[in-house]
């Protein structure tokens, strides 16, 4: 057993939320799920533009924890989904929530010769935790079709709201080790060889948590907070990124 796996199998024994809690109950959250609505339809045009292309399509879920999003990409009747992530126990659930996609186990840090490449990859959340962010975004050009597409997103806990009001917590039960500006994430996608084509700024984020999601459980709060996105962009929550190869 190598020392990330260690690492990954003693947060799971003792249940650190980060790795066990489910994905699922998370999205179907009241708070979340205008999120998510929100997000998915960013997804929703790149995926239907490149099956509209295309026919069918192959897309990588890279660091797909449950299945949730492998579960949302697999009901495109013309895409293939495989799923990839370190964690044993997320996979397991993700074998169980979706049936017609396969799912491999692999330290997302390190490459995989026998992946095989793919039209579309998509990867949620996940660069922020990896120390070498650049070599990471590299070897995930390494898996992509010649004129294929990646869809990163990442949270923006540079922002001034994250920093200076949120981060201490963040840090206290996360394990990020990146706490990305747009500037500076866009600096590190154009160092990796990709251009930016595309992205979706997500909601005004305030910094406290609880007013975050009471805004967002509500209709009129989540547009309030959209509005703010588009006067602050700097302090939108998350950002995702419409990528391609240079």
């Amino acid at each position: 057993m190598n020392d990330h796996t260690d690492h990954v199998k003693k947060k799971i024994e003792s249940n650190n939320q980060w790795y066990t809690s489910s994905q699922f109950a998370w999205a179907e959250k009241e708070s979340v799920r205008r999120i998510y609505d929100q997000r998915f339809l960013f997804f929703y045009k790149i995926i239907k533009r490149e099956t509209d292309r295309k026919g069918k399509i192959s897309l990588l879920d890279y660091g797909c924890g449950d299945g949730y999003w492998s579960l949302t990409f697999s009901r495109f009747s013309d895409c293939e989904v495989t799923g990839v992530d370190y964690n044993p126990l997320r996979l397991e659930r993700a074998k169980v929530n979706v049936k017609n996609a396969r799912f491999i186990e692999m330290d997302l840090s390190n490459p995989n010769d026998n992946l095989g490449k793919f039209n579309i990859i998509f990867c949620s959340q996940i660069m922020e935790h990896i120390k070498d962010d650049i070599l990471f975004l590299k070897g995930i050009g390494n898996y992509l079709e010649k004129d294929g597409i990646v869809i990163l997103g990442t949270p923006n806990e540079g922002s001034f709201t994250h920093r200076h009001v949120f981060r201490k917590r963040i840090l206290k039960r996360s394990d990020h080790v990146h706490f990305y500006r747009e500037g500076e994430i866009r600096n590190k996608i154009v160092t990796a060889g990709f251009v930016i084509k595309d992205i979706y700024r997500e909601v005004f984020f305030s910094g406290h948590d609880r007013l975050y999601y009471k805004l967002t459980s509500t209709d009129f709060g989540f547009k309030l907070l959209e509005l703010s996105t588009i006067l602050f962009p700097s302090q939108c929550s998350d950002y995702y990124f419409e990528l391609k190869l240079k």
